[in-house]
């Protein structure tokens, strides 16, 4: 049995879109007239999350940046 629901808001100018904080997690809210949708999801959920959309956009994920900095870093130290 197939339990996804699916919302498709991307083209409604008119959905509100909010990020707030509660605790260490973070509550992802969509609003449109009567309908909200809440999301609570803990940092490293929202942070796969994001991953998993700059991937599919072709942007690099965090830790392709991360690794990158690290790069720059050490041949940062191998100048001194």
């Amino acid at each position: 049995m197939d339990n996804n629901i699916y919302l498709d808001f991307s083209n409604d100018s008119n959905a509100n879109f909010f990020i707030t904080t509660f605790g260490t997690s973070y509550i992802l809210t969509l609003e449109k007239d009567e309908l909200s949708v809440k999301l609570r999801l803990s940092f490293k959920q929202l942070d796969m999350a994001m991953d998993i959309c700059r991937e599919m956009n072709g942007e690099p994920t965090f830790k392709e940046l991360e690794d990158k900095i690290h790069l720059v870093e050490e041949k940062l130290k191998a100048l001194e």
